[in-house]
């Protein structure tokens, strides 16, 4: 989605935004940035909207030696259960965090309008994933909206969010859908590019956060755990469809838990 520019001076960096980074997108990341900022959540301070005319870019406080928690799995595999469950530490502690209704909008709103706009799915599978989401008691606490291991860096010292532009509130299980579409759902070849690490490995982090985040006490409540998200997992990728379409394995996928 972008590609990043640090500054002579290294104080700042610029995030350039590819093609989909239109100026009411990029300005609606700034404007979620500076206010989860202003809220008191860890993450670095974000400045000015440029543009070239061709693309827009928006300028950030450069973290000095960070490593996203990805990039740390990555280099020091043998850290990967230590990261995974401190990424599950951050993710429960954003998801306690109550969230300011006026200023970030309602996720269960937000997927309910992809679920409706959505091209790629009939009317029964859009009835199902209507009615699933009835099922889902409203909460008014923080969600990232992209919440996944290259989203939290570290500079040796402490952990802050990042890539901010769908932040919001609502029930925490929806934020886990987009980490299962990350973690288990993609092909090898696009985790490895994405996080530089195995799908072995992605899944691995994937079982450290179900069991330091929810404590299952049996394999059963795991299993039940994961089916849930695996439908918010179906209903996350109607958003997916409005930034470009979606590829034949999520809608294998969408078939699989609604059809």
């Amino acid at each position: 989605m972008s590609k990043a520019y640090n500054s002579e001076d290294g104080d700042s960096m610029i995030k350039v935004y590819s093609d989909h980074g239109s100026l009411p997108m990029v300005a609606h990341e700034k404007a979620m940035a500076r206010a989860v900022m202003m809220f008191g959540i860890p993450t670095p301070l974000v400045g000015t909207l440029y543009s070239d005319g061709n693309a827009y870019g928006l300028d950030f406080e450069r973290i000095v030696g960070k490593r996203s928690l990805a990039r740390i799995i990555s280099e020091e595999p043998e850290r990967l259960e230590e990261i995974a469950r401190e990424f599950a530490r951050m993710c429960k502690q954003l998801h306690n965090t109550p969230c300011d209704t006026a200023v970030f909008p309602s996720r269960s709103a937000l997927y309910r309008e992809h679920i409706l706009s959505c091209k790629a799915i009939d009317d029964n599978i859009r009835q199902k994933m209507t009615a699933y989401m009835d099922t889902l008691p409203e909460t008014t606490t923080c969600i990232h909206g992209d919440m996944q291991i290259g989203n939290i860096i570290n500079n040796g010292k402490e952990n802050l969010w990042i890539d901010l532009g769908d932040f919001s509130y609502g029930n925490p299980m929806l934020d886990f859908g987009m980490t299962y579409f990350q973690m288990c759902v993609l092909p090898e070849d696009h985790i490895q590019k994405l996080y530089h690490i195995t799908k072995a490995q992605a899944q691995q982090v994937w079982d450290i956060l179900i069991d330091e985040y929810f404590k299952p006490q049996s394999a059963e409540e795991t299993q039940a755990i994961e089916g849930q998200i695996q439908k918010i997992c179906a209903i996350h990728m109607t958003y997916l469809d409005s930034l470009g379409g979606l590829f034949d394995f999520m809608l294998r996928f969408i078939k699989e838990q609604f059809a």
